[in-house]
């Protein structure tokens, strides 16, 4: 059941001892406002996708799993997977970002239960970090090494080893 102070349009449900009162088809859905007051972590959002946003405001569901229907995308058609969620606050992981999105800036909607507010953008970084080379090109399990990874001449930021995750595939 939806949280009776979680935003969207619903449709009233009467109900006595005999069961569910039908209703007229006059009588307009009820409507609850959604409000987005803040997105945190907007701005130079990786193109690659993994950048966390923060949405602060009311009329959100206090838990994900009170039968709303809720979604985060952004102005490209990004989905952005929710991660974590309550009353004030919706934290939610950016995908992949197409690469017509580079240095754009673009809405950020809430949908819930049939309510949109799309009042917020995010700027999407204007370059697109790449790594120049790794090396050695082959690589032993067996054999300790150091890899040595080369990033593209035009990386614009600061590289913090610690936000550095590399995997090895085979």
């Amino acid at each position: 059941m939806v949280d009776s102070l979680t935003g969207g349009y619903f449709r009233p449900i009467v109900k006595d001892a005999y069961g569910i009162i039908p209703i007229s088809d006059d009588v307009e859905d009820f409507y609850k406002e959604i409000t987005v007051d803040s997105v945190v972590g907007a701005d130079n959002l990786n193109m690659m996708g993994g950048d966390y946003l923060y949405l602060g405001g009311t009329g959100f569901p206090s838990r994900s799993n009170d039968g709303s229907e809720i979604y985060v995308y952004l102005g490209d058609g990004t989905e952005c997977d929710i991660e974590e969620i309550d009353s004030t606050e919706i934290v939610c992981k950016v995908r992949r970002l197409s690469s017509d999105s580079i240095g754009a800036s673009l809405n950020v909607t809430l949908y819930l239960n049939g309510i949109e507010d799309g009042s917020h953008t995010v700027q999407v970084a204007s370059y697109f970090n790449s790594i120049g080379g790794i090396e050695p090109e082959s690589y032993s399990p067996v054999l300790k090494r150091n890899l040595t990874i080369t990033m593209d001449e035009n990386f614009a930021e600061e590289l913090v080893t610690d936000d550095l995750w590399v995997t090895l595939i085979q």
